[in-house]
């Protein structure tokens, strides 16, 4: 008998949402709606496959030099998932790791 078992952690580093944008003749905020909406995909996929932790690096520290139209947009969509997409899966918990002051907490 073969004995498999699922990760108990998948790390997901969002990266690459300005270039997914650029090389398919897309906006870059929809690159970043994009990537998120893929994320909201792995969470499920996760679930399916019974891996307790999903851990997502979403916002490193350099981001904040970005043009304030799009550093704003991220901040909403960051909101959006965490109040209203996230609300798709029952128990699960969300922590947020960073400066709380910084992201309009």
């Amino acid at each position: 008998m073969v004995h498999t078992s699922s990760p108990q952690c998948i790390g997901i580093i969002l990266d690459g949402n300005r270039r997914f944008a650029k090389a398919n003749n897309l906006p870059t905020l929809e690159g970043h709606r994009r990537g998120l909406e893929k994320v909201k995909d792995i969470m499920g996929w996760a679930r399916k496959a019974e891996v307790p932790f999903v851990v997502a690096y979403a916002f490193s520290t350099e981001n904040w030099n970005r043009a304030q139209e799009e550093v704003s947009y991220l901040m909403g969509l960051f909101k959006e998932m965490l109040t209203q997409k996230l609300a798709d899966f029952k128990n699960i918990l969300t922590e947020f790791k960073g400066r709380e002051r910084r992201m309009g907490r």
